[in-house]
């Protein structure tokens, strides 16, 4: 009778936990959204975005993020970061607003319409929803290289719907097009390839959605921290939109046009071989950065930059927008030290968003692996990471839930990590 009471008794504290931990996680009022850094809007497409905001109700950090991604999308392959990593430009966007909120899919496609007006053929390829890996691959099969493409979707969720199909390859492909340009997913029927293909994703989804909607495959292949997150809310009422000033709609186009005009012209010539001819062969810009941009650079990475969960993969943002917003503002030699003070802003400011848009699902099911793993290694006092993982079935919940947890409970004090990575212990030190 005690064993039973104590197990009932403790299902009871677990469930209270769970239910105080879904009210400290569940959205909270609109007004408490991070405040976005206006005064890191920049450049061409700091000026597109407050032209659209000032007429428009989206938020002002909706527009700039959507210009932002486009003009990624158009420069990738002719301009990226001097160095060993030699980041591109490219940005995985997902616009997150209020259920019912029409303005998220307004802003993609108002942004991606002026992009086409203005840049014509110098316009990435935009691909408009999706349905599989094999479909985009033929989408993109006959552009001619290098293929820069802009992935669409004014519903997150549909993307995330098909992917979860089974025997679909779409999440890797996806996944690993964000840091590469060429990639080969063999399929049961074909082998389905992607050949100098640049990815930039542009999409929409709503709070309540994003933070229910991911399972342990996409957390566990890191697809979530590949997301650039921007929330916002309507700023003001705009009963009946009228039509932005001609006059500056066509003075933004022509800057725009401009900036992608030089990024695609750059070539250097060479003479050919028995020749006095000379061939001109594309070049592609190198940004480095100037010796106080890097030391501002240097600071943030070394000194402020935050080290847990959700900041994975800001650095390689903050590398990816340095050459975007420096690109912006019409400059091709050095990355500035005042760009790199907007983008540690930028940067800040989504570290903040990711905390707030943590996915609700991943966080109840952290605190029961968490309780999972007090009780285990309170009787074991010490076990190897992958006995432990096994010993509580974590594969349920997906491993990136399982590390989640054991930092929380090295954060919390109760237990510790040592060694090495091939033999990590997870140690109880608890009382």
């Amino acid at each position: 009778m005690v064993e039973m009471e104590h197990i009932r008794r403790l299902a009871e504290l677990e469930a209270e936990e769970r239910r105080l931990l879904l009210e400290e996680t569940s959205s909270p009022p609109e007004d408490a959204l991070p405040p976005f850094p206006e005064d890191a809007l920049t450049g061409i497409c700091g000026d597109i975005a407050r032209l659209f905001a000032e007429h428009l109700e989206a938020p002002i950090q909706f527009w700039y993020f959507a210009a932002l991604t486009a003009l990624g999308a158009a420069i990738s392959g002719h301009v990226t970061l001097a160095g060993a990593l030699r980041e591109p430009p490219r940005l995985y966007t997902v616009l997150v607003g209020e259920s019912a909120d029409p303005r998220k899919s307004t802003a993609i496609e108002l942004v991606s319409d002026f992009f086409k007006e203005a840049l014509g053929d110098l316009a990435p390829y935009v691909q408009r929803g999706i349905g599989s890996a094999e479909g985009l691959a033929v989408a993109v099969e006959r552009l001619g290289a290098p293929r820069r493409v802009l992935l669409e979707l004014d519903e997150l969720k549909l993307f995330v719907d098909k992917a979860m199909v089974q025997g679909s390859v779409l999440l890797t492909v996806v996944n690993s097009l964000f840091s590469r340009v060429n990639y080969d997913a063999p399929t049961k029927h074909r082998n389905i390839r992607f050949e100098d293909t640049h990815l930039s994703l542009l999409a929409a989804c709503t709070r309540e959605t994003y933070e229910s909607m991911w399972t342990p495959a996409f957390l566990d292949i890191g697809f979530v921290n590949r997301l650039w997150v921007v929330p916002g809310k309507p700023t003001k009422d705009v009963p009946l939109p009228r039509e932005l000033p001609e006059g500056q709609v066509q003075e933004l186009k022509r800057r725009l046009r401009e900036i992608v005009e030089k990024a695609a012209q750059a070539t250097f010539r060479i003479r050919t071989w028995g020749t006095k001819e000379e061939v001109a062969l594309p070049y592609e810009w190198k940004l480095g950065m100037t010796p106080e941009a890097e030391r501002v650079w240097s600071e943030w990475y070394t000194t402020t930059r935050p080290r847990d969960l959700h900041a994975k993969r800001l650095e390689t943002y903050g590398l990816r927008l340095a050459v975007l917003l420096e690109v912006s503002r019409g400059n091709f030699e050095a990355i500035e030290a005042d760009t790199i003070e907007k983008v540690v802003k930028l940067l800040r400011w989504q570290h903040e968003c990711r905390q707030l848009l943590f996915p609700v699902d991943a966080a109840t099911k952290t605190a029961i692996v968490e309780e999972k793993i007090r009780k285990t290694l309170r009787r074991a006092r010490r076990m190897a990471f992958r006995d432990l993982y096994r010993a509580i079935n974590a594969q349920r919940y997906g491993g990136y839930v399982f590390e989640l947890a054991v930092r929380s409970l090295v954060e919390l004090g109760e237990v510790e990590v040592r060694g090495g990575r091939k033999r990590r212990l997870v140690v109880w030190v608890g009382e």
